[in-house]
C-alpha cells in the first residue's frame, strides 16, 4: 500500500498541474457542482436510488461541507476518527 497524501497536498498539486489526470477531473467536476452539491447528489441516480431506500438524509449529510472535523477509518467493521497526520 501506498503512502498517503494529505489533503493540503493534493491541493498544491493541483494548483502546481502536476496531480494526476483523474485528480484534476474529480476536483474539476466537483468545483463545477459545488454551489449545488445537494441538489445534484440527490438527482444522481445513486442519490435517487438511496432516497428511493429512505436515506435522503444521508445524501444530505454527504453533500454537507465542512460538517465534521475527522474522517472515518475503517476499522475492522467499525469506523473510527483517522489518526491526525
Amino acid at each position: 500500500m501506498g503512502r498517503r497524501r494529505r489533503p493540503d497536498n493534493a491541493r498544491r498539486l493541483l494548483r502546481e498541474g502536476s496531480a494526476l489526470p483523474e485528480a484534476r477531473l474529480a476536483a474539476d467536476a466537483f468545483n463545477s457542482a459545488s454551489a449545488r452539491l445537494e441538489e445534484e447528489m440527490l438527482d444522481c441516480a445513486s442519490g435517487r436510488e438511496l432516497v428511493e431506500r429512505g436515506f435522503a438524509e444521508d445524501v444530505r449529510m454527504a453533500a454537507a461541507r465542512d460538517a465534521s472535523s475527522v474522517v472515518p477509518h475503517l476499522v475492522g467493521t467499525s469506523f473510527v476518527s483517522a489518526p491526525a497526520g
